[in-house]
């Protein structure tokens, strides 16, 4: 018991030496991402790290969520047909999908008189399905009214650029 207890302490001291700072340096960086206005008190090397840290690790993009998307061989991803909701550090965002895997609804896969291709932007990136620039454009045109709400289609998709689409 006394050569167990002797190991014991030097080992809990040892793990306590190491858990604590990273324990501190985890709060700290979550302190950060979390209230990025205290990042301009930083240092720049620091700030930057910060950053890189964000985009490279902590930002979740709707093609990694499970819930609102599936593999595709050729695209990478493509969003799964029904309803989601997306929540990462910056958005919580409901999603409607159709069956085609676009952010819009079945009727507007009925001979829509304008489609909007395009990517994150198109496909309303954080904001509510009638905030999405291609719905605002839609409602000012006219193209959009309560009797003829169904006359554009929305085709964009989140992280596709020219190489993917």
């Amino acid at each position: 018991m006394t050569r167990l207890r002797s190991w014991m302490i030097p080992a809990c001291a040892v793990l306590i030496m190491i858990a604590a700072p990273l324990a501190l340096v985890e709060g700290t960086v979550e302190l950060l991402l979390t209230n990025p206005q205290t990042l301009k008190s930083l240092p720049g090397f620091m700030e930057k790290a910060v950053v890189r840290l964000y985009l490279n690790r902590d930002r979740i993009q709707i093609g990694m969520h499970r819930e609102c998307s599936r593999y595709s061989k050729d695209l990478l991803y493509t969003l799964k047909p029904g309803g989601c909701a997306f929540k990462n550090r910056e958005y919580d965002t409901p999603y409607q999908i159709n069956s085609q895997g676009l952010r819009d609804s079945e009727d507007a896969l009925k001979s829509p008189e304008v489609i909007f291709l395009g990517d994150s932007f198109t496909m309303g990136w954080g904001v509510h399905q009638d905030e999405a620039f291609s719905q605002i454009v839609a409602s000012l045109s006219g193209l959009r009214t309560l009797k003829r709400r169904h006359r554009i289609l929305r085709h964009g998709q989140g992280k596709y650029d020219a190489g993917k689409t």
